[in-house]
């Protein structure tokens, strides 16, 4: 077995081994020294989906239309006391089509934590995810050709603190460890390595802190920093700085606004600029059961892979509930990515999603969702239209 899964399972092995030990008793010593009483739960679940796609390989030629079949069985463990939380998250991702030439896979989804609480407002973190995730931003997100298996381990330091007035502070120090097997990728002025392995370390810091304005607004100041050192490409490692100033606020009772603009900067070996970034997001929320939900987003982004972009993301959300069982949402996006470096300058694509759900009983849902998502960047080789319908059954108890 690949290195890469056995370590995963490993860890999560031990997560999940030290959760089921520790239902074999109640109590545990809190802070104090006191008692205190342990919570576990567990919750096993299955999702499963019959799609039609008129795009497969996500080409703009000699298109593949397709019907495949997903299944996804999961199981969820936590066990949580005053000072103490953990979990495990357990599952396979199962897709397969009728077509030889259609993308086929199975992937592992495994995840485990540990928080704990070493003094009041202090806490440590250990977690670790195998799952699978995406290489290429601009096509979706969860197509099986768009997807690689990866592990993510990380150790984070997190203390929050109350300051008079009911301000509040937040500092965090996180390291990541993120591998991943191999694929194959472009890593620069037109190569393609067949085995490339996103591999490296990732060192973070942030800072946010809070204040009230009104008694309706608050206003909040957020630092973050981080280093990614890769293993296979010296090139690809830089240096992420960002300082965001925002307002978060409520008005009347049905809406929700907040609002935040500062600078950030994504620093290469041998190129980085600075760049105006900011986000907006507003709710509202109607008495009949209808939300809207508007999101715009500016901001510097970088793939799995190391290559750099400047993003801008709009998006607009409705959501209908029609009484206790039946629910529709509509999603509209558009994206635009823009590589300063090496690659193909700016990608635009975007897309809408309709979803209808209905809630067969209190652990069944059915739903059917029909996803449009078009591709028309500034390099032609990556353009594509692709029509997706699916049809899925969960089962949650």
């Amino acid at each position: 077995m690949h290195l890469l899964r056995i370590r995963p399972i490993a860890i999560t092995a031990v997560l999940v081994w030290s959760v089921l030990g520790a239902k074999t008793g109640s109590a545990g010593i809190g802070t104090g020294g006191e008692p205190e009483e342990t919570r576990f739960s567990w919750h096993p679940s299955l999702t499963a989906s019959v799609l039609a796609d008129d795009n497969v390989l996500l080409t703009d030629s000699d298109e593949v239309s397709d019907v495949g079949v997903r299944a996804f069985p999961r199981v969820e463990l936590g066990l949580h006391s005053r000072s103490l939380h953990m979990g495990a998250d357990l599952g396979l991702d199962l897709r397969g089509y009728r077509k030889d030439e259609s993308p086929d896979d199975v992937f592992l989804r495994f995840g485990g934590f540990a928080e704990l609480g070493l003094l009041p407002g202090l806490t440590v973190r250990v977690s670790d995810a195998y799952a699978p995730t995406p290489v290429d931003l601009g096509k979706p997100l969860d197509h099986t050709s768009n997807l690689v298996q990866t592990n993510r381990a990380a150790l984070s330091l997190r203390h929050w603190s109350e300051i008079p007035n009911d301000r509040e502070l937040t500092l965090a120090l996180q390291l990541t460890r993120h591998t991943s097997e191999g694929f194959s990728t472009d890593v620069g002025n037109g190569v393609i390595d067949d085995n490339f392995h996103a591999d490296f370390w990732e060192y973070s810091a942030m800072g946010e802190f809070h204040s009230p304005v009104t008694e309706n607004m608050s206003g909040f100041l957020r630092a973050h920093t981080r280093w990614r050192s890769f293993d296979e490409s010296n090139a690809s490692n830089f240096a992420d700085l960002s300082v965001l100033v925002g307002i978060s606020t409520q008005w009347w009772e049905s809406v929700d606004f907040d609002f935040a603009v500062g600078i950030g900067r994504l620093a290469f070996e041998d190129h980085g600029q600075m760049r105006f970034i900011g986000e907006a997001n507003a709710r509202y929320r109607v008495s009949d059961g209808t939300t809207l939900r508007l999101a715009l987003y500016q901001r510097n982004t970088a793939d799995i892979v190391g290559n750099e972009f400047a993003e801008s993301t709009g998006r607009f959300d409705v959501e209908r509930r029609f009484g206790e069982r039946w629910s529709a949402s509509l999603a509209l996006f558009i994206t635009r990515l823009n590589d300063d470096a090496w690659s193909s300058g700016s990608n635009l694509f975007g897309g809408l999603e309709a979803t209808a759900r209905h809630q067969l009983t209190r652990r069944g849902q059915l739903e059917l969702k029909y996803r449009h998502w078009e591709n028309a960047g500034g390099y032609s080789s990556d353009d594509f239209r692709q029509n997706q319908i699916t049809l899925g059954f969960t089962y949650r108890r």
